[in-house]
C-alpha cells in the first residue's frame, strides 16, 4: 500500500518543514510520499534550495495562488499513492 501525504503552502516554508519532520519521524510501516504544493511566489534560486535541500520531497510550486482548493489539485496532479 502506498499513502500520498500532500500538503499546501503559502509562506509557511518552516511550518512545512516542520510537518514534513514529524511525518517521518512516525515511522509508518507503509510506502509513502510527500507532496508540498506551495503557493507562495519563490524565486528560482530559493526553489532550488529547497529541492536540493529535501530530496525525498516532490515539490510543485505552482505558477500563482488560487486558493486551497487549486493548491491541492496541483498536488494531487503529481501524487502517485493508491491513498
Amino acid at each position: 500500500m502506498t499513502a500520498s501525504f500532500v500538503i499546501i503552502e503559502y509562506h509557511s516554508i518552516n511550518d512545512i518543514l516542520k510537518c514534513i519532520q514529524a511525518i517521518q519521524n512516525l515511522n509508518l510501516d507503509i510506502e509513502y510520499e510527500i507532496i508540498v504544493s506551495s503557493n507562495s511566489q519563490y524565486n528560482k534560486y530559493q526553489k532550488e534550495i529547497l529541492i536540493d535541500n529535501h530530496k525525498s520531497i516532490k515539490w510543485s510550486f505552482n505558477k500563482y495562488n488560487n486558493g486551497f482548493a487549486y493548491g491541492m489539485n496541483c498536488g494531487i496532479r503529481i501524487a502517485t499513492g493508491k491513498y
